[in-house]
């Protein structure tokens, strides 16, 4: 069977019924409402053509370890709500993060890429290993320069070929250029032009380029970039992922996406981080950096190559974003207390 036709057509219908929200209030209604009006009104009708999978539902992250820590928090409590919450995050698919070395890289990518095929399922891959990632903050990194960056998606790239897979491309890149020179920033979007350039040629890879949150750059600014990457691109941008790793609302980040849209002057298909937003909304504005208060949002459990907006689960439940906030955690490492805030 060619594992890029995982569904059938009716189980494909049965399933887009079972992964469709529910809307549950009337403000929420009303907002969804709004976006349709706004987006048939005014702004660009029909979604792009573009390489993406057929639908099918989420890999479950092969990360033993994460899977290993949730169970371990399981065994350590005895509150019957927050073992449902553990069990029901062990249910869940958390996007594989790909980070700098090649050895964990390659390991990481063969294992979830075969248990993708195995389970015909879709594994969520984020790249994270762009040359001065973070810019010198908690997550400071990434390749020595471009050509070690680009040749290390093209590996990437190549062992994923033409199997189901969707791609995060790094996350918080393109807003930061905001606080690069002018040669640094310009060097950046050629290597995210170049990067999508690569991802393209895999037709079942969906593809996001991030940025950011609705928070951090305007409509404008947000559109004015992704041109600047366009530009220097052989393939056309289908994709933005918005909210990775933050906890502003779906609601709020859906807004955010219509406006670039706008702005843009095309339509987008659009991926959300819920991993840290769901209900009651105690982050204080402008804290993110484990900050008290962030609860698991509500994510589809699968892909749907036919909806203009998805969610997911991009960054890592209980994953610290450095020693701060509630968490003495260095970044990127799990923290059982972070993991049972968001649970509670």
């Amino acid at each position: 069977m060619d594992t890029s036709e995982y569904l059938s057509d009716d189980t494909l219908e049965t399933r887009h019924l079972l992964g469709t929200r529910v809307i549950k209030n009337m403000a929420a209604a009303a907002l969804l409402l709004q976006l349709v009006a706004c987006s048939s009104e005014e702004g660009p009708k029909k979604l792009p053509e573009r390489n993406a999978p057929t639908t099918a539902e989420y890999t479950l992250d092969t990360s033993t370890t994460f899977r290993n820590d949730v169970d371990t928090m399981s065994a350590m409590t005895n509150e019957t709500e927050i073992i449902k919450n553990l069990e029901n995050l062990q249910n869940t698919a958390v996007a594989e993060w790909l980070y700098e070395d090649s050895e964990i890289v390659e390991n990481a990518l063969t294992s979830t890429l075969e248990k993708g095929r195995e389970t015909m399922t879709i594994p969520q891959l984020v790249l994270y290993n762009l040359p001065d990632r973070d810019l010198d903050n908690h997550s400071a990194g990434g390749a020595d320069n471009s050509d070690v960056y680009i040749n290390w998606v093209e590996k990437i790239s190549e062992t994923i070929a033409s199997q189901p897979t969707v791609i995060v491309v790094e996350p918080d890149a393109i807003p930061l250029t905001e606080s690069m020179d002018v040669p640094a920033r310009q060097e950046r979007i050629r290597t995210l032009a170049k990067t999508l350039d690569t991802l393209s040629v895999n037709k079942n890879t969906a593809v996001y380029l991030d940025l950011g949150n609705s928070d951090w750059l305007s409509p404008q600014i947000a559109a004015q970039l992704l041109r600047e990457v366009n530009e220097q691109s052989q393939s056309d941008i289908r994709g933005i992922s918005l909210n990775v790793a933050n906890y502003h609302s779906e609601e709020d980040t859906r807004v955010y996406a219509a406006a670039i849209e706008k702005e843009y002057g095309e339509r987008l298909f659009v991926l959300i981080d819920n991993s840290r937003n769901g209900p009651p909304a105690k982050v204080k504005d402008g804290v993110w950096c484990n900050p008290e208060g962030q609860t698991l949002g509500e994510v589809d459990p699968l892909f749907d190559a036919r909806q203009a907006v998805e969610t997911a689960y991009i960054k890592t439940p209980g994953q610290s974003d450095g020693v701060c906030g509630i968490s003495q955690k260095p970044a990127g490492e799990f923290d059982s207390h972070l993991l049972l805030d968001q649970l509670r």
